[in-house]
């Protein structure tokens, strides 16, 4: 058996050692928390956790939770993960009495991430603005709520140069958002662009021209010494991108770059030169 004054010495040692191991044991710190941020699981010593030790969160009434519900001190003195913080959530925004909400809404209070449908109430109308509006956090909407406002009617559809309305409008006819007028080109005329004006609040929409065709009469034909390689004729109209092909009279050759056979280009025509 081992003398009493060794057994202190070895209990000495113990004590020691224990005491200088959890002198070196670090420690986590909470800092300063989110004010709107409940935490659960606090130790009395308040400002330090011990390695292991696991705190939980809560946000207030109106709050959205951002980052981690739990968080544990790692024997390194570090949280395994960043505090979390409280996002306000939004509330229901005030619309106009024209405007609905079609999503499905409880209560007033609208987490980050989540969106609003709006419609208008009635089937005339036309929104003005966005159909979806997003809570950002903090209280925070992505857009404006929208306005519903009555559609513009369209008056009689605008002339077209070298062409007409497929059908007979009266001038003082009244369109409604929607509607569509066709047009047509007079004949030798070629339409360029969708055929179709839209009216659109108020404004007609929709481009078109009527191209011309090229016409070549005798006089032009005398001018350049030349005649049509096929027919017996001294006037013809080509219309927009077709072709005309000529030959020198007799006794005459073609001088200059411009060959015999020429198209049409929205009324203009370079005729070939025969001396």
């Amino acid at each position: 058996m081992k003398p009493l004054w060794f057994m202190f010495l070895v209990l000495q040692a113990f004590l020691s050692v224990e005491f200088s191991w959890s002198q070196n044991v670090n420690t986590c710190e909470i800092g300063v928390p989110d004010p709107n941020l409940y935490v659960s699981e606090l130790t009395p010593t308040g400002g330090t956790m011990k390695p292991g030790h696991k705190l939980r969160f809560l946000c207030g009434p109106d709050y959205q939770l951002d980052g981690s519900k739990e968080i544990e001190c790692l024997p390194t003195g570090q949280w395994n993960a960043s505090f979390p913080s409280c996002s306000e959530k939004c509330r229901i925004p005030d619309i106009p009495s024209t405007v609905r909400i079609t999503s499905s809404v409880q209560g007033n209070a609208i987490s980050k991430g989540d969106t609003l449908s709006f419609d208008c109430r009635q089937q005339d109308h036309i929104m003005q603005g966005s159909s979806t509006s997003s809570c950002l956090g903090n209280g925070k909407w992505s857009t404006p709520p929208p306005e519903c406002t009555p559609a513009a009617h369209c008056s009689a559809p605008p002339p077209l140069e070298n062409g007409d309305t497929k059908l007979f409008i009266r001038s003082d006819a009244v369109h409604q958002t929607g509607d569509r007028v066709e047009y047509i080109c007079q004949n030798k005329y070629t339409m360029d662009g969708d055929p179709f004006k839209t009216c659109d609040k108020g404004v007609w929409k929709g481009n078109m021209r009527c191209l011309k065709p090229c016409t070549v009469n005798e006089e032009s034909l005398s001018e350049h010494g030349i005649t049509f390689r096929f027919g017996d004729i001294t006037k013809m109209y080509a219309p927009h991108l077709d072709h005309l092909t000529f030959l020198c009279v007799r006794g005459k050759i073609r001088v200059g770059s411009v060959p015999l056979r020429v198209q049409c280009i929205d009324g203009q025509m370079t005729l070939p030169t025969c001396e």
